[in-house]
């Protein structure tokens, strides 16, 4: 599983593709419609990688700073979590323009932790939260709930992507 997890970003394998276009063509219309609400967009890529793949495909964290430069540029902010040192190293070099532009924070760290702490901080924000893991392990349904149980007053959506065989598996 770590030499698959190390190999990942060498270049976008079809569900990557698919996840990638599923989230691009998402984003647009969901900016566009959050912006009106007045509140600040709080976008959390939990399992963030390196940003690009190898072979200069864009992955979640360049999709996302993407779309917010279109579409929220005044009223968005990004959070990229990374818990390996390599992988959060090439995401800041990916992320450097939209790091100076004040919209992208590329974390090193825990997803569960950094979804507890900053859940504590969230208050009227409009919050979208993108969990893809690579397997089922990092980010159990504790540490979304605080944001889901925010209440209906306050805009907050969840894309989980999960890897059907590896479900299957589970006792």
């Amino acid at each position: 599983m770590k030499d698959i997890e190390s190999s990942f970003f060498q270049e976008k394998r079809p569900w990557s593709r698919i996840k990638d276009r599923v989230l691009g063509a998402y984003l647009p219309p969901y900016l566009r419609k959050v912006n009106r609400l007045g509140s600040r967009i709080v976008i959390i890529d939990c399992f963030a990688g390196a940003g690009k793949f190898s072979d200069g495909e864009a992955g979640s964290p360049l999709i996302i700073c993407q779309q917010i430069a279109q579409h929220a540029p005044n009223s968005a902010v990004a959070y990229f979590v990374n818990k390996g040192p390599r992988h959060h190293a090439a995401l800041e070099r990916t992320l450097d323009s939209f790091t100076k532009a004040g919209f992208a924070h590329p974390v090193r760290g825990n997803s569960e932790g950094f979804l507890h702490e900053i859940s504590k901080h969230i208050t009227d924000q409009t919050v979208f939260v993108y969990l893809d893991p690579f397997g089922l392990k990092g980010c159990g349904f504790a540490s979304i709930r605080p944001l889901l149980e925010r209440g209906t007053k306050f805009s907050t959506e969840v894309l989980i992507n999960l890897n059907m065989p590896a479900l299957h598996r589970l006792p």
